[in-house]
C-alpha cells in the first residue's frame, strides 16, 4: 500500500506509480488540452482527462476549501532571493489561488540541498497570492545578505507580478517582517524609506514600522531584527 512507501521530496504517489518532475513534465506534454500556462502558473482545466492532472486540480481546490473553513490566524512566510513568496515566482498573477507552478532555476539552485536524494524538481504546489491574503496576519522571516535585494523590493519595489513579494503591501491585514542585520539592504536610502515608513534604531539594529500610505496601502510592520534568534 502507498502508506508504506517512502516518497522522496519533489514527488508524489498516484495510480501505484511515483510521479516525479520528469514524469509530470511528460504528462503535461502529452495532454496539452488539459492545462494552460499563465507565466509560471500551470492551470489545470476542469475538463482535464488525465488522472494525475485531475488529482492535482482536486488537491488545490480542496486545500482552498479547507482554508476557507478554518481561516489561518498566522501565516509564516519565507522570501526567495528573486522576491517570491511561498512559491509564487515572478510573473505570478495577484489573483492566483493554490496552484501548480514551474520553479525558476534560481529557486531550484537555492533549494538544491533539500533534494540531496537526487529527485530534483522544477514543479511545486503553492498557495497563491489570494490564498496568502486570506490570513489574519503574516510573519515573514529572512536572514542573510543574499536576501537584501528581496527585502528592498518588498519595501520599495514596484507592485507588479514581476515582484510577487510587493503584494504584501496591498493586503488589508498586517505582515510582520523579521530580519537580521545583514539582511538590511546596503543600498537602502534611509531618507527615502523614512518618507514612507517610521524608522527607529534599536540596539544597533533597525526597527521599521510601515504605516498605511496615503494611497491607502495597508499597514506592514518590520519589527526589531532578530540576528541572534533567526
Amino acid at each position: 500500500p502507498s502508506s508504506n512507501i517512502t516518497i522522496p521530496r519533489g514527488c508524489f504517489y498516484e495510480q501505484n506509480r511515483l510521479v516525479n518532475a520528469q514524469r509530470l513534465e511528460k504528462i503535461l506534454q502529452e495532454n496539452p488540452a488539459d492545462w494552460e500556462a499563465q507565466g509560471p502558473e500551470i492551470h489545470i482545466k476542469s475538463t482535464a482527462q488525465n488522472t494525475v492532472l485531475k488529482k492535482i486540480r482536486t488537491v488545490c481546490i480542496n486545500y482552498e476549501q479547507k482554508i476557507d473553513e478554518s481561516p489561518i490566524n498566522v501565516q509564516i512566510l519565507g522570501i526567495g532571493q528573486n522576491g517570491h513568496i511561498a512559491f509564487n515566482e515572478p510573473g505570478t498573477s495577484p489573483d492566483s489561488y493554490t496552484h501548480l507552478t514551474r520553479l525558476t532555476d534560481a529557486t531550484r539552485d537555492a533549494n538544491a540541498e533539500d533534494f540531496a536524494d537526487g529527485f530534483s524538481t522544477w514543479f511545486a504546489l503553492t498557495q497563491g497570492i489570494q490564498t496568502i491574503r486570506k490570513a489574519e496576519q503574516r510573519i515573514l522571516l529572512a536572514k542573510g545578505a543574499a536576501k537584501q535585494e528581496a527585502i528592498y523590493k518588498l519595501l520599495l519595489g514596484k507592485i507588479c507580478p514581476a515582484n510577487p513579494v510587493s503584494y504584501l503591501r496591498t493586503m488589508a491585514s498586517p505582515t510582520h517582517i523579521f530580519i537580521d542585520r545583514d539582511t538590511l539592504p546596503d543600498n537602502l536610502d534611509i531618507d527615502v524609506l523614512a518618507s514612507h515608513y517610521e524608522i527607529r534604531h534599536v540596539e544597533g539594529e533597525y526597527a521599521i514600522s510601515v504605516q498605511p500610505w496615503k494611497n491607502s496601502l495597508p499597514e506592514v510592520t518590520l519589527t526589531k531584527t532578530l540576528s541572534q534568534q533567526l
